[in-house]
């Protein structure tokens, strides 16, 4: 029971660091893309390792619409996102390895400092996720046959 109690005092311990050191002033500097999905043009911010991944979109206060990020895994796999310390509510959407439309999600913004979030996860295995402004995908109505096109690659 000791070793149990150490165990989650040092996770918490741990996950109490990591949020005190992501700040608004650590915001990595991401790398551009623009793609075509639903027959609009969207401009997006790349995140393509564990740290942008990890980062994505917290502390933005605003995003314009059809702007946002898209996050690229090396492989398929079944992916999920949560909300820690983002401010603004958002579309994720998922996409496989040749780009087809998997599910989205309505993601609302979650207390700052929770460690209990709510997650988002992709139905089947995807390598893309995109976010952008709320209710995006549910106004344009994808379905498995919505891909996204490549504009301008990272």
């Amino acid at each position: 029971m000791r070793a149990r109690n150490f165990i989650v005092m040092l996770s918490a311990c741990i996950l109490a660091h990591a949020a005190s050191a992501e700040s608004k002033d650590q915001r990595p500097k991401f790398a551009k893309a623009e793609v075509r999905l639903a027959g609009q043009r969207l401009r997006l911010e790349v995140a393509d390792n564990d740290s942008k991944r990890a980062y994505g979109l917290m502390f933005v206060e605003k995003l314009e619409p059809n702007t946002g990020m898209i996050f690229i895994f090396e492989s398929e796999r079944t992916l999920s996102f949560w909300m820690k310390n983002t401010l603004i509510p958002l579309s994720i959407g998922y996409f496989d390895a040749n780009r087809r439309f998997v599910n989205s999600h309505e993601m609302l913004p979650e207390v700052m400092g929770k460690l209990d979030l709510k997650s988002y996860p992709s139905t089947r295995p995807a390598q893309y996720a995109i976010e952008l402004p709320a209710g995006w995908f549910l106004k344009h109505k994808l379905d498995s046959k919505s891909r996204f096109e490549w504009i301008k690659r990272p």
